[in-house]
């Protein structure tokens, strides 16, 4: 949640970002390197009042998780 600068009113905005996990521990051979890649998606809403903010929550969460499906899956037919 993020309040809102200068409201006259009591706004927030929804804010959600989702990323793939990220691996622990990464083995690297001597004298080879490697390259990360990580699918991230944020997603906010509007100004919306503090009543209304965990229905915003909710449909900010869902709306970063399907971008990120939408990317993931265009990602793989490119590779493919």
């Amino acid at each position: 949640m993020v309040e809102v600068p200068k409201s006259s009113l009591d706004q927030v905005v929804a804010v959600t970002v989702v990323l793939q996990s990220i691996p622990e521990s990464v083995e690297i051979m001597p004298r080879s390197s490697i390259t990360f890649e990580f699918l991230t998606s944020i997603n906010y809403s509007e100004p919306v009042s503090r009543s209304e903010f965990n229905s915003k929550k909710l449909e900010t969460e869902q709306k970063a998780l399907d971008v990120r499906s939408g990317i993931s899956g265009n990602l793989k037919k490119f590779l493919c």
